[in-house]
């Protein structure tokens, strides 16, 4: 766990020296004062887990939005699997902020993560915490489709262009040896410049085998998420040939493709059984 340029401000708990002072005057300096902490607005999710719950809050020095992440009483064998996929014995907010230090060196950017600590028992995580900063002037794909890949506006160049930019950023983010397992536009943000980052890493790891088969489950997930009202069949070809580098379509390319497409209607088939729309069927 790197802890070099943290600053620890007490038991189980590291801060970046330039958020220390902030996080004095609000008194989170324990792992338990993070736990009690309530000074901002609690962002619920109908399928975020009883140990799991997040918080948005503001800090006046430096001028910023967090993102606090707390995990209670992880169940052990999500801890173990953990563990297991990791390497080694980490703690569940560590695996939300870990990949970030790995896909940095790649060039793919991540929320910066301003703190985070742990409390252990005997051998099993009892608590843990990330508080991460919000990527101020960008938003995810899922709502901002950026105006280089809109068929009503921006030139064909600015299309392709922009196609390609998404395709180099997930070929990057897997030749790392990750797969995120929770690949939606959702997850992957755009600023006002087009620079593309990478968010919700706590299921991300690096698969020892069948790496393609985790990657497909990504790409699935990118090509279900793309609304089909925007993101059309050449684009998509575009970005999958962009992805594995080639002009034309091998046959092993077209397998995959399959492979991504069946996928994506297997989930499209959950979403009309319970009455939602599936994105890239639109």
């Amino acid at each position: 766990m790197t802890q070099g340029r943290f600053e620890r401000l007490g038991e189980g708990v590291y801060v970046d020296p330039g958020y220390a002072e902030s996080f004095r005057s609000l008194g989170l300096t324990t792992v338990e004062e993070m736990f009690r902490f309530e000074g901002g607005v609690r962002l619920n999710k109908d399928n975020l887990s009883p140990d799991r719950s997040r918080l948005r809050f503001e800090i006046p020095a430096p001028a910023a939005t967090l993102f606090l992440k707390r995990y209670n009483r992880t169940p052990v064998l999500r801890q173990i699997r953990n563990w297991m996929e990791s390497g080694r014995r980490v703690s569940t907010a560590d695996r939300d902020r870990m990949p970030g230090e790995i896909l940095a060196t790649a060039g793919i950017a991540t929320p910066q993560v301003v703190a985070f600590g742990a409390e252990w028992g005997r051998v099993f995580e009892q608590r843990s915490f990330v508080v991460t900063r919000m990527l101020e002037g960008a938003e995810a794909l899922e709502r901002r489709m950026p105006q280089a890949w809109n068929p009503r506006g921006g030139s064909a160049a600015e299309r392709r262009a922009f196609v390609e930019k998404l395709a180099d950023f997930v070929r990057r983010f897997h030749a790392t040896g990750y797969c995120h397992r929770d690949l939606y536009l959702a997850h992957v943000f755009c600023d006002a410049a087009e620079r593309l980052y990478m968010i919700d890493l706590q299921r991300a790891f690096q698969p020892r085998w069948c790496r393609w088969r985790w990657r497909i489950k990504d790409l699935a997930e990118l090509h279900y998420s793309a609304p089909g009202e925007v993101v059309s069949c050449s684009d998509r070809i575009r970005f999958f040939l962009r992805y594995v580098g080639r002009k034309r379509l091998t046959r092993l390319d077209r397998w995959r493709i399959a492979r991504i497409r069946a996928r994506a209607w297997r989930m499209a088939d959950h979403d009309f059984r319970h009455g939602r729309e599936a994105p890239f069927a639109r």
